[in-house]
């Protein structure tokens, strides 16, 4: 082989398994989750007024609610983010956190109370 170049395998040896074969659909539900959090997080900002701060806050690695629940004041300002903007991102991320807590997902549903009956004996 040419200098530099990686040698084929042998004749009959199996190949190298490709990143995408090792990862196969665990990583594809990754990438999958990931696009729909970023998406969450996009729709987020739109929906708060908030839209041209997407690229800023994606390109800095708040790419998900999770993350961007946890920016502080210094991050904004680091940033460029004007006080009267941050003011308003955290004010709709308490919303968000509020609106999240309260509501319930199926696995936390409150359960029936059992009726009691009364009967005479």
């Amino acid at each position: 082989p040419p200098r530099g170049a990686s040698p084929s395998p042998p004749r009959g040896a199996p190949e190298a398994p490709t990143r995408e074969a090792t990862c196969g659909a665990a990583c594809e539900a990754i990438g999958q989750a990931a696009g729909a959090a970023a998406r969450s997080m996009v729709a987020f900002l739109q929906e708060s007024g908030l839209a041209q701060y997407v690229e800023l806050l994606l390109q800095h690695g708040f790419d998900d609610m999770d993350t961007l629940m946890d920016i502080e004041d210094h991050h904004m300002r680091e940033l460029g983010i004007p006080p009267g903007h941050g003011l308003k991102l955290k004010r709709c991320l308490r919303v968000y956190h509020a609106l999240d807590t309260t509501t319930p997902s199926q696995g936390n549903l409150p359960q029936p109370r059992p009726q009691l009956s009364h009967q005479p004996q």
